[in-house]
């Protein structure tokens, strides 16, 4: 989740000189995550030092990723982030929504290959609203929107009577997702500087009497 909202950070900076130093940076950052987080089950998942599974598949791993997947494709136009990003959310659909109670925590499976319930916290759903409209809008596939608006849904209720003024924010961006989505365009890269000529070599003689 940490990585994927770095990585936002470090495109919008690149961005607003075309700096192509940070945005290969960025895009590399996607890659060691993919390298190191990637599970063949198609999840993000935390490890430790030794490559160690720390804990089961967070919902906020999937939602923050794959906005920085979506925001990535639309800055670079790199085909595999938004092919990533779909992935992330199918896996959403498929291993995290707990039906109108809206997205869980974490996708923990059972031994018969199903999803342990889980808590279905209210600012992740509204996270996973603005991640699932961000990839409606470039996939152009409804089935995200509507899960987006579901899980809108949900985090209005759990909310409930809250007067928590970030929640509410939570749900206003959310809701602005879903009705506008706001991503950038792809800025004017400057070109990549040319790499340093090599320092010619210099042989040294030592002297003898």
């Amino acid at each position: 989740a940490s990585n994927g909202v770095a990585i936002r950070a470090w495109l919008a900076w690149a961005a607003v000189d075309g700096s192509p130093g940070m945005r290969d940076f960025a895009l590399r950052s996607i890659d060691r995550v993919w390298e190191t987080s990637f599970d063949k089950l198609g999840v993000l998942l935390r490890r430790g030092s030794l490559g160690e599974v720390m804990t089961w598949p967070q919902l906020s791993d999937q939602v923050e990723m794959g906005r920085a997947l979506v925001y990535a494709w639309r800055m670079c136009k790199r085909t595999r982030d938004l092919e990533r990003a779909v992935g992330l959310g199918r896996v959403l659909l498929a291993k995290f929504e707990d039906g109108d109670h809206g997205f869980m925590t974490q996708a923990r499976p059972k031994k018969d290959g199903t999803i342990k319930k889980a808590p279905c916290d209210p600012a992740e759903n509204a996270a996973a609203a603005r991640f699932l409209a961000e990839l409606s809008a470039a996939t152009g596939e409804p089935v995200f929107h509507e899960a987006g608006r579901r899980a809108l849904d949900a985090f209005e209720k759990g909310q409930g009577k809250s007067r928590d003024g970030g929640l509410a924010a939570d749900g206003a961006l959310a809701l602005r997702a879903l009705l506008t989505p706001e991503l950038p365009a792809m800025p004017a890269w400057r070109a990549a500087a040319p790499p340093a000529p090599a320092q010619p070599r210099v042989l040294i003689i030592p002297h003898r009497r």
